[in-house]
């Protein structure tokens, strides 16, 4: 007899379901730490036939129910995985809190890093300007301005209008 998993019943299944509990095909319930998730359950189908009936298919909700009835699945195994599942889950837990505590660490360390002087370009009236000639272009104007206006010192030439 060969068997094979699916994820319908066929056209030629007997009964058109489940062949022992008649159920038609449902969904799959796993707890998870993050809540419940609901799958569609799949199909075992066989090469058995029933006569004027068709294949013989069974639905994964009923394998599992045979199995937990006969005692095919050891409890203390599905205990120790679980347990080990918890294990790991909270080590992942710590590694995630130990990892954002580690970025928020680096970023206030690259706020206190030393930052390159940024290069500002003053004319002499003290306006910044975007960059050197135009800082220069701005002082010699600014001193075209002023110079009328600033008395002479002794060392420069004066001049004299009679």
């Amino acid at each position: 007899m060969d068997v094979y998993l699916d994820d319908k019943y066929p056209a030629d299944a007997a009964y058109g379901a489940d062949f022992l509990s008649r159920a038609a095909q449902g969904e799959v319930r796993i707890d998870t730490p993050n809540g419940p998730i609901l799958r569609q359950e799949r199909i075992i189908i066989s090469s058995a036939e029933v006569d004027y009936e068709g294949r013989v298919c069974f639905g994964e909700r009923t394998i599992r129910h045979l199995a937990h009835q006969l005692d095919l699945v050891d409890r203390w195994r599905v205990e120790l995985i679980e347990a080990q599942r918890d294990q790991y889950l909270s080590d992942l837990v710590e590694c995630s809190h130990e990892l954002a505590e580690t970025l928020e660490q680096n970023r206030r360390l690259r706020e206190l890093e030393d930052r390159p002087a940024e290069r500002v370009y003053l004319s002499l009236g003290g306006v910044v300007h975007a960059n050197a000639r135009a800082a220069m272009e701005a002082s010699r104007l600014e001193l075209q301005i002023l110079r009328p206006h600033v008395p002479p010192t002794a060392d420069q030439p004066q001049e004299v209008t009679a």
